[in-house]
């Protein structure tokens, strides 16, 4: 068993040294790759390191030759350049292509002939290939757009062969519906990921894989983010909204750094509840800064690729940065995410209750000790859940981190579409009219308006649709062998869900990349008239399967909330008069009667803040007291 390892290890190497020899001498050396059904199939390199060829002896007669201990060296010497530097994929190459990197065909069933998966390659050489596609696996800022290329080309359902394990990519709306929803038990596993897996102890929710843990967290988020439990929070998401249109109006130029603080104040306040007035609240501040550490370190080749090159996770710290940054980040995150819990729980034992989630779930958890008039409820209850502290923390975190993401890259977009496209102005107003007839001019919209609203309900679903939150949203993984359309898809394979290349498929949208948001008064999908949607979702922006987001009807509240953005500002450049040339964009372009009715509701939401305020900080106090009359 140690001689395989060792094999599998000189295997994996094999390529990452040949890869690692200039491009000058791999030129003539590099043999195509061979696509057989029936026979194991590895990039070959140098002379004396070839293994691709099927006239060579399989893996059970190969034995690593003097080459095994030099590539070893190479490969060390890799891992300590990028860790000086954290990892920057320019000054890597093809060093990262493990273990044959290829695109190519699923071994059929073995009672019948092998089908393929269509393969995507090229006549090109294997070297320059196989480098691109190892720098596009690693650097997934448009891995989207590479995967939707790659879709047109070979339809909405291919495999990519990534090192010894298997990438399905999804592009087609009956596809998804057939393996995510209705094998959504097959479906159900996320790939395997050390990195994420040390910095939160496999209890992020997002990252976690089929485990108890995450059916425990799954089960706690449904139960406590129902419809009517979503509702009892409108009050503080309308206040929150008030003061985000109030500090459009007195200070437009900061709209970004408003829209950032609006998100996490309303999801600091529905979960734990406190909110936070300035962006510069301690809270808001560390967990933008926290959410930037964990964003980087997922990104594909920041951090070396643990779950390709195991052996990595035992160098010694002082060759493996890698491990100072994940353990800081995890101390970052547990410091938030604790300290937060850890308040709600005094402010409770205060009896200074507001009906935050955390609230609910913590008084539900089977280590609740905290003793006051919810302790019989949690005597009688606590096997409801069966959730620890550990866990609850670690669910009122990733809830955060999805709840501000998710709302205000929502937002962003919103306003960059409006303010972007010639038509923006026009789109715009035509929903103020729409609103204005609605509710008028004296008050602020509600979400009871939001039925008699058909453009704006439009509008929220051509910003999902144009820019998704998640492209290709958090990858799936496949929890045993799946046989689908004569394809053979092995358990432990990753599924990519290519929300963007179904999502601007101009067979189904009329010109996919533009913002038009009356594709919606069409039809309900926003498609083509001919388009058949029998399978189609116009809520894949939300995850699919059992991984569907729990809190989606608490974002769609909040985002029903922002509509009061198109109706207290018009979006889009002015005309310069005598240039004849678009000023540069600002949103001060307001009405006076509106300007009034927003400060109005800001004034008036005092009430509805003042629970979510105990404890905040003199400085945050002080802000609240300059702001209001």
């Amino acid at each position: 068993m140690f001689y395989n390892v060792i094999c599998c290890l000189y295997d994996t190497l094999l390529i990452v040294g040949a890869c690692s020899l200039p491009e000058s001498v791999l030129e003539d050396k590099m043999i195509d790759l061979l696509d057989f059904n029936d026979q194991r199939i590895t990039l070959g390199a140098y002379p004396n390191l070839m293994t691709g060829r099927s006239d060579l002896p399989r893996r059970s007669s190969l034995k690593p030759p003097l080459h095994f201990s030099i590539i070893l060296v190479l490969l060390l010497h890799h891992l300590l350049a990028l860790e000086s530097q954290l990892m920057t994929l320019d000054d890597l190459d093809g060093m990262y292509i493990l273990c044959h990197i290829r695109m190519d065909a699923l071994k059929g069933a073995p009672h019948r002939k092998a089908r393929a998966f269509p393969s995507t390659w090229a006549s090109c050489s294997t070297y320059s290939r196989t480098r691109k596609l190892s720098k596009f696996l690693l650097t997934n800022q448009t891995m989207h757009y590479r995967l939707t290329e790659w879709a047109r080309q070979y339809g909405g359902l291919y495999s990519i062969k990534m090192g010894p394990g298997t990438a399905i990519v999804i592009t087609d709306a009956t596809v998804l519906k057939d393996l995510m929803d209705k094998r959504s038990l097959s479906t159900i596993d996320r790939p395997p990921n050390y990195i994420a897996d040390r910095v939160t102890g496999g209890m992020s929710m997002v990252m976690s894989r089929y485990t108890e843990n995450w059916r425990i967290l799954r089960r706690a988020s449904h139960e406590i983010l129902t419809q009517s439990a979503c509702a009892r929070h409108i009050a503080i998401q309308r206040a929150e909204s008030s003061q985000l249109l109030h500090d459009f109006l007195t200070d437009p130029k900061g709209f970004y750094t408003h829209i950032r603080r609006n998100s996490a104040s309303v999801i600091l306040s529905v979960l734990f509840g406190k909110r936070a007035p300035r962006f510069e609240t301690k809270e808001v501040s560390d967990f933008f800064e926290v959410q930037h550490m964990w964003e980087r370190i997922l990104t594909p080749g920041s951090l070396p690729p643990i779950d390709f090159l195991p052996f990595v996770k035992w160098m010694p710290r002082p060759l493996a940065r890698w491990k100072d940054v994940c353990d800081e980040t995890r101390r970052r995150q547990r410091n938030l995410y604790f300290g937060l819990l850890r308040e709600t729980e005094e402010r409770v034992a205060n009896n200074y209750e507001n009906g935050c989630f955390m609230e609910e779930v913590r008084y539900r958890s089977r280590d609740f000790t905290v003793a006051n008039k919810y302790v019989i409820q949690v005597l009688t209850r606590q096997a409801e859940f069966g959730i620890s502290r550990e866990l609850v923390g670690y669910l009122g975190g990733v809830m955060i981190e999805g709840g501000s993401d998710t709302t205000s890259s929502w937002v962003q977009s919103l306003i960059l579409a409006l303010a972007a496209f010639p038509e923006a102005q026009k789109k715009a107003q035509t929903a103020q009219d729409e609103i204005d007839k609605v509710v008028g001019a004296d008050r602020l919209p509600t979400p009871d308006d939001f039925s008699e609203l058909p453009y704006i309900q439009a509008v929220i679903k051509e910003v999902h649709r144009w820019r998704p939150a998640a492209p290709l949203a958090v990858p799936h993984g496949t929890v045993d062998e799946i046989s689908y359309r004569g394809y053979r898809i092995p358990a432990g394979s990753t599924i990519f869900v290519n929300n963007w290349g179904m999502l601007h498929d101009p067979d189904v949208y009329e010109r996919p990349e533009d913002f038009w948001p009356d594709r919606w008064l069409q039809n309900e999908f926003g498609t083509k008239p001919e388009v058949i949607n029998t399978d189609r979702k116009n809520n894949i922006w939300f995850g699919s399967g059992r991984r569907f987001c729990p809190g989606v009807r608490g974002l769609l509240l909040q985002m029903v909330n922002t509509m009061n953005l198109v109706w207290g500002f018009n979006y889009g450049p002015e005309i310069d008069e005598k240039t004849g040339k678009p000023i540069p964009i600002d949103t001060w372009n307001y009405a006076k009667q509106h300007a009034e009715a927003l400060e109005h509701e800001f004034q008036a939401s005092s009430t509805a803040f003042a629970p979510y305020e105990i404890g905040l900080g003199d400085e945050d106090k002080e802000f609240i007291k300059s702001q209001r009359v």
